[in-house]
């Protein structure tokens, strides 16, 4: 089957693999082919339209998520949304063009990864990885995509999240092969391919081939790059998951520890790890301030309770303390606590021991 066609094995949302740079700009790091200069030479607002898709890109790019929050996604998605808007307003004047067909195709593949994060989606169609994979097809039957690696890399990582494992192993091996920046994305997303493969097909001698075909492209990817802990995060669960389930030999449960220290410890250098910390800080004060007032409304009460209490006397007649403080007001402004009354007289506001 050609790599521009694609069908819909079943869905799988991988989101371990967000890329770190999932939003790039439509032009970034890339030179203008001469079509497009051409065109911008001669219609200025093709130019504008995409320079506004690729801020709406960069501020929707789905590494701003933050975790635990519910509903934090909606800016990111509405960010997407209006990329869509100026690519789209790029296609009603020229329908075949690259950077707006793949800034178009980047923001529909931001808002599947975001889908799960927002309010908002409801307003949105459900065809964003659809879209997204027929809008880097169409850039890759473009002459000027020859070497435009980019489109290649967005396009394995959106087959992957499609189920099309072998289908994305053959686009991300293209990116390489045409030099993409970001080869240790493109091992990653080979790497992810392969550990599917094997879990839909764990018997010898394809499943164990899948597992070292995994590993072998996990570990390319942290030669590349040393800090992605993502990569060792899934070494680790690859690990531990062969050994339990098929018992490869190549699958160790030591191995998988020594991965998933690693991952760990560079998950706690990230930015996200740090805002995570923070906001467990914050929580923290919250809840010892919380516990700090509740003390101090518990021990009021209590004194509410056991007030002090200075009987009035009247005249007609001489009482004992006992019998004063169960039937009169005592000097304080308040009923006595020993009395019926005075025993379910609210607290008054201000009141202190």
């Amino acid at each position: 089957m050609p790599l521009c066609c694609h069908f819909r094995l079943f869905t799988v949302l991988f989101t371990l693999y967000l890329p770190f740079t999932a939003g790039f700009p439509a032009l970034a790091n890339t030179p203008l082919a001469e079509h497009h200069v051409l065109i911008a030479s001669i219609n200025s607002k093709i130019q504008e339209f995409i320079t506004q898709g690729n801020t709406s890109l960069a501020e929707g790019n789905p590494t701003k998520l933050l975790s635990g929050i519910y509903g934090n996604g909606d800016s990111l998605i509405n960010a997407n949304a209006s990329a869509i808007k100026s690519f789209e307003r790029v296609l009603s004047l020229d329908p075949r063009n690259r950077d707006a067909l793949y800034g178009r195709g980047l923001a529909y593949l931001n808002m599947y990864v975001l889908k799960d994060h927002a309010i908002v989606t409801q307003i949105f169609p459900s065809t964003f990885l659809d879209t997204a994979i027929n809008d880097f097809a169409q850039v890759t039957k473009m002459p000027s995509a020859k070497n435009f690696a980019p489109v290649y890399l967005e396009l394995g990582r959106a087959l992957l999240f499609n189920g099309e494992y072998n289908h994305s192993i053959e686009a991300n091996v293209l990116a390489l092969k045409k030099g993409t920046k970001q080869a240790w994305r493109a091992y990653s997303n080979i790497a992810s391919a392969y550990y599917q493969l094997m879990r839909q097909n764990p018997s010898p001698p394809n499943g164990p081939k899948f597992f070292e075909s995994a590993e072998k492209s996990w570990l390319q990817s942290v030669t590349l790059a040393p800090n992605n802990w993502l990569a060792y995060k899934q070494l680790a669960e690859m690990h531990r998951y062969a050994y339990q389930e098929f018992g490869y030999q190549q699958a160790s449960p030591q191995k998988a520890d020594v991965y998933a220290k690693k991952a760990e410890a560079l998950y706690q250098q990230t930015p996200q790890a740090q805002q995570e910390r923070a906001r467990e800080q914050r929580n923290q004060r919250v809840r010892q301030e919380e516990a700090i007032r509740e003390q101090q409304a518990h021990s009021r009460l209590e004194a509410w309770k056991n007030r002090p209490c200075t009987p009035i006397e009247g005249g007609g007649g001489v009482m004992n303390t006992s019998a004063l403080l169960r039937n009169t007001i005592c000097k304080e402004g308040y009923l006595s606590p020993q009395s019926e009354k005075g025993r379910n007289q609210p607290m008054p506001d201000g009141w202190q021991p």
